[in-house]
């Protein structure tokens, strides 16, 4: 699906397959940008690899406009590969670290409120971008719970700002106060690589977080 336009959408047993490849690209949903949209995705998966230039990720690739989005016991077996050919030209291009890779959802804004539970990101996640197995480039109020990162992460050369990588959660930017992370009864069992210096941040759960007043991040048995 490339849009959410509606208030309501429900996804249960549902299998994407193949691969896909593009600017903005994701398994389920491209954005998620109805005025207060709820989501609900469960007991799905996503088997396609992904190869984009932009936002990418197995599940949703960008959130906004006050969006409620659950994503429960689902998978992510898709590799999810973010490249850009012209990272210097970060403007022109889209290829500023902003647009993330990440297993469930690489771009979730300052107005959205996501939770990932009982989820398992398996696929490999590579790019010259912020990149992470559950969320990249992290804003709004954001809850991780019984997830498990499989998947490889590896941040590739870039000469974009403000890149980061980690098991879980890429950055957590301050996009706005009372941002919230909350990651519960969580676990990353892969490898996180930087192939270059330069970088911002680099952590097996969280790469890297910006802060403003009422910004908070907070570890439960994890």
């Amino acid at each position: 699906f490339r849009r959410v336009l509606f208030r309501s959408v429900v996804i249960d047993e549902v299998t994407v397959k193949g691969s896909i490849k593009g600017s903005e690209i994701a398994g389920f949903f491209q954005y998620v940008n109805a005025e207060g949209a709820n989501v609900t995705i469960t007991n799905s998966k996503n088997n396609a690899n992904l190869i984009g230039t932009a936002k990418t990720a197995g599940f949703i690739a960008y959130t906004n406009k006050n969006a409620v989005i659950v994503i429960d016991n689902c998978v992510n077996n898709g590799t999810i590969t973010r490249v850009c050919k012209q990272a210097t030209k970060c403007n022109s291009d889209k290829c500023c670290g902003y647009n993330a890779g990440a297993g469930f959802v690489a771009n979730p804004d300052q107005d959205s409120n996501v939770t990932i539970k009982n989820s398992v990101n398996n696929g490999a996640v590579t790019g010259n971008a912020n990149v992470a197995g559950l969320t990249g480039y992290t804003f709004g109020k954001i809850t991780l719970e019984n997830c498990v990162n499989n998947g490889y992460i590896e941040l590739t050369n870039s000469s974009t700002w403000a890149v980061s990588a980690a098991g879980l959660v890429a950055m957590f930017a301050n996009g706005g106060n009372n941002s919230v992370l909350t990651i519960k009864g969580c676990t990353n069992n892969a490898d996180v690589h930087v192939l270059f210096g330069g970088y911002e941040g680099v952590g097996g759960m969280v790469g890297s977080a910006k802060w403003k007043t009422d910004t908070k991040i907070f570890f439960e048995d994890s």
